[in-house]
């Protein structure tokens, strides 16, 4: 077998990396982080000496089902005391994989451990940074996410005319229905099937606070690359939807939901997300029965869900008229509002 440089070497099977040393300040202080925030077991907690014949321990901790193990060292010297937490000199150096992301961040939430990375997605999965005990950084990641069919188009989606036309013309819906509602947007808002933030880009102004979420992984870090260009601190990205209830001024979905496998049920969890008073402005398609493969909705399939979803002051119509090829368009706009005193 041939290694670097041609030259031959040989190799042995069963190699694995049983333990990794991590250094701590104390012992029990370390256990109980590792056991009793991360889960992890313990393996192992015996006497032991130094290389001088001095009292230590052996620690090690490991994930359940894990075959690599973590050796917590205890400091021993000035110059190791100084190595605590800076064993990876400021950069993440170790990567903890759970099944349920959102459990385990949970968890350490609950226990008070330092976030500095507050959670995003990315293809190798949903991830957050946090620090230990000692102080040196980890990765927390979901499990790897599932590719969306949507990923091929992000590089050339803000180049694409028709695209950047229609978030145009939904934007100028947009103010105008606000408008003429006597309303402004602001406040927190959901941009629901963000894209590249083609919409989201237009608004960020307005807004307190966005939350871009797409299903896209791909569609989203063009998300993130705008915001860090443009320092936007204060839009996120998610392909979930936030747990939390009667969360948002605004809820927009452009072009989105009749890709929906169920609109009406997504619609209702969307709905139950808006603080009340919220609005929630939808544009797609109106549906050409004509076509050989109809899509999109009909004004009352979108009235239907937002009656459904529990709306009032509901309103569909076409939001305007957009050039395609040698067509004009006419998309539908779907609007409303969740009572004050849901």
């Amino acid at each position: 077998m041939s290694g670097p440089a041609g030259k031959s070497r040989s190799t042995v099977g069963g190699v694995n990396i049983e333990l990794a040393a991590i250094i701590v300040d104390d012992y029990d202080e370390a256990i109980a982080f590792y056991t009793e925030v991360l889960g992890f077991e313990l393996i192992d907690d015996s006497p032991a000496t130094t290389n001088d014949g001095r009292p230590k321990r052996w620690v090690v901790v490991r994930p359940p089902d894990a075959e690599t193990g973590i050796l917590l060292a205890r400091a021993d010297g000035e110059v190791q005391r100084e190595a605590v937490g800076e064993q990876f000199a400021g950069r993440v150096g170790m990567f903890l994989r759970v099944d349920d992301f959102e459990a385990a961040y949970d968890r350490l939430r609950q226990h008070g451990v330092e976030i500095v990375s507050e959670p995003r997605d990315e293809p190798y999965g949903r991830f957050a940074v946090f620090v230990d005990v000692c102080g040196n950084r980890w990765d927390l990641l979901g499990p790897p996410l599932p590719s969306s069919e949507w990923d091929e188009f992000a590089a050339g989606w803000n180049d694409d005319p028709a695209a950047v036309s229609y978030s145009r013309a939904a934007h100028g819906s947009l103010i105008d229905i606000f408008d003429q509602r006597g309303r402004s947007v602001a406040g927190t808002v959901l941009d629901f099937g963000c894209g590249t933030g083609l919409l989201t880009e237009q608004i960020v102004d307005r807004c307190d606070h966005i939350d871009a979420i797409d299903t896209s992984t791909a569609m989203l870090a063009v998300v993130r690359q705008k915001a860090t260009a443009s320092g936007w601190d204060h839009v996120a990205t998610s392909t979930a939807l936030p747990a939390a209830a009667a969360t948002y001024d605004l809820i927009v979905a452009s072009s989105v939901c009749s890709f929906l496998d169920d609109y009406p049920a997504t619609l209702r969890t969307l709905v139950s997300l808006l603080r009340p008073g919220g609005v929630f402005v939808q544009w797609d398609w109106e549906r050409d029965e004509a076509d050989d493969d109809p899509h999109g909705f009909s004004t009352s399939e979108i009235g239907a869900a937002l009656r459904d979803a529990g709306c009032h002051d509901i309103e569909v119509r076409t939001a305007f008229e957009i050039p395609m090829g040698d067509e004009t368009m006419a998309p539908l706009v779907g609007i409303g509002v969740r009572p004050i005193n849901r």
